[in-house]
């Protein structure tokens, strides 16, 4: 049987696309965004990338959302933190990605401190993030880098690797070759 590529439906760099139950909503800059079904998907999608809920878009005028106000109290009211705060979410919320400049977020308290009281936000994040994204929580305190299976969590799907709460002195360099 000759092979055959399938090529699966990525976000651009000018849009991303996040897939319901009932349809696929596209985001572009200054457009309004709209349901589509999915006949009008023009490539096929995993189906771990379909969010088990359906969405509703309604138009009103501008009113500053929940996630918006919590994400303002995480950065302290700071507006220049608040804008680099969404941006990093907005890397992790989008497909597209160049292999040649790849990020990784990393969000730490305000005061780094040997005794962190945590409760900031950095978790609640993580878990917003999950509900849009097929993501991996992964257990930072615990999290070894030694045995054969070091990443054994993450499956074919998975879009987001999400290390929670690493120790003090966790070895950024060896992730280098995985992002």
């Amino acid at each position: 049987i000759p092979p055959r590529e399938i090529k699966f439906k990525r976000d651009g760099i000018d849009n991303a696309t996040v897939y319901y139950k009932n349809g696929f909503v596209t985001l572009k800059r200054n457009k309004l965004a709209e349901i589509n079904p999915y006949t009008k998907l023009d490539s096929p999608i995993w189906e771990h990338m379909i969010n088990e809920r359906s969405v509703e878009l309604i138009p009103v005028k501008y009113k500053k959302a929940e996630y918006e106000q919590f994400l303002l109290n995480v950065v302290g009211g700071n507006m220049q933190r608040f804008l680099s705060l969404c941006s990093a979410i907005g890397y992790l919320m989008h497909d597209y990605k160049q292999e040649s400049n790849a990020k990784a977020i990393v969000l730490c308290d305000q005061m780094i401190s040997d005794n962190p009281n945590g409760r900031t936000g950095k978790s609640l994040i993580g878990k917003a993030l999950e509900k849009i994204k097929n993501v991996e929580r992964v257990d930072g305190k615990n999290f070894d880098f030694k045995p054969t299976f070091t990443f054994q969590m993450v499956k074919l799907g998975t879009q987001i690797i999400d290390f929670n709460d690493v120790k003090a002195n966790f070895d950024f360099e060896r992730l280098f070759s995985v992002i």
